[in-house]
């Protein structure tokens, strides 16, 4: 709090000070002007005390006179700034009170709904001896006396086949462009289903893909949704993702790969890459070179688009991109995938 002595001894200057002071403070300033009878010694001078910022007291005593005139300077009332303050407080506590007791009241709804998907109340889930013994309809195949294929009878065109009959290059163009973390994850791809809520949902970008992995899209095709008793998307993408999971706990990587493989559609009534195999190129699934097996997992994204007998320019572009898919996710080497596209 420093003091300063002005040495003011004409009422004129103390008229000309004031009126300064007075243009010089904010307009919310209060000002009070007191005479006081005071008496001073001979050669008295003004005295100005600056207090903190609130307040400002300025003592003018003029030499050879009875009297001292007080000038005081208040700053806005530090009550009026605590109200405020207390109030903006307060709106903000509020809604960051109602944000919290949202939040909270969300998370427990999207708790229980999910426990209700598992524990069956919107359709009873499908239990571990059920996916154990899971049994694809096959076809019935007559043969001639030299071994030669006459002729199928079947609800289904479908040749079951083991994981060792199996091309590798569809195994490995099935992953590139169907799930690339296969080996990774658990039934569920937490990392796509992030994408997809983000890119999908939130930005609107349709191209970004889907986030079901292999595990998920063999859900699907074993217990399809046409079938199911709640067509509710949400309900049907968590029973999915529940029978996925089980399904890891129950079979290796492989089996799954091989249970994929024999149940998916590729179109025309014809089911697992056995018969797609001798439907499409008359081969076997174990026969299948690159391109063959390419065309073949490019047909997954759809049957009858893809369909390379019905349109051979369009199932020719899917083909490719599956190729670019395994040379990017290294299943195949960029020199050999150029050369046979």
């Amino acid at each position: 709090n420093p003091s300063v002595s002005l040495g003011i001894k004409s009422g004129l200057y103390i008229r000309t000070f004031l009126l300064n002071i007075f243009f010089t403070f904010p307009q919310h300033f209060r000002f009070h002007f007191i005479l006081v009878p005071f008496k001073l010694p001979a050669g008295m001078s003004v005295l100005a005390e600056v207090r903190p910022i609130k307040e400002i007291i300025l003592y003018f005593c003029p030499a050879k006179s009875n009297y001292m005139l007080s000038f005081s300077a208040y700053g806005p009332k530090k009550k009026h700034k605590k109200a405020v303050s207390s109030h903006r407080h307060h709106h903000k506590f509020k809604l960051l009170k109602y944000g919290v007791l949202f939040i909270l009241f969300l998370a427990i709804g999207i708790t229980l709904f999910v426990y209700s998907v598992y524990a069956g109340l919107w359709g009873k889930l499908p239990d571990y001896a059920e996916l154990r013994d899971i049994r694809n309809d096959e076809a019935s195949e007559l043969y001639s006396e030299d071994n030669l294929l006459i002729g199928k009878y079947y609800v289904e065109n479908r040749t079951n086949v083991n994981f060792n009959h199996i091309s590798p290059y569809a195994v490995k163009a099935l992953i590139a462009t169907e799930d690339v973390r296969f080996y990774e994850h658990e039934g569920v791809d937490k990392i796509s289903m992030l994408r997809v809520f983000f890119k999908t949902v939130l930005l609107g970008h349709r191209s970004s893909g889907g986030g079901s992995t292999l595990s998920q899209q063999l859900a699907k095709n074993l217990y399809p949704r046409d079938e199911q008793q709640v067509t509710f998307i949400p309900v049907v993408k968590l029973k999915e993702m529940f029978t996925a999971h089980r399904l890891e706990n129950i079979y290796s990587k492989d089996d799954i790969l091989t249970l994929y493989l024999n149940t998916v559609s590729f179109g025309e009534n014809t089911f697992g890459i056995e018969s797609a195999a001798q439907k499409y190129f008359s081969t076997s699934a174990s026969d299948l070179t690159i391109p063959q097996a390419a065309t073949l997992i490019g047909m997954l994204k759809g049957p009858s688009r893809y369909n390379p007998r019905l349109h051979p320019e369009r199932a020719l572009n899917r083909r490719n991109t599956v190729i670019d898919q395994m040379m990017k996710y290294d299943y195949l080497d960029e020199e050999t995938g150029e050369k046979i596209k």
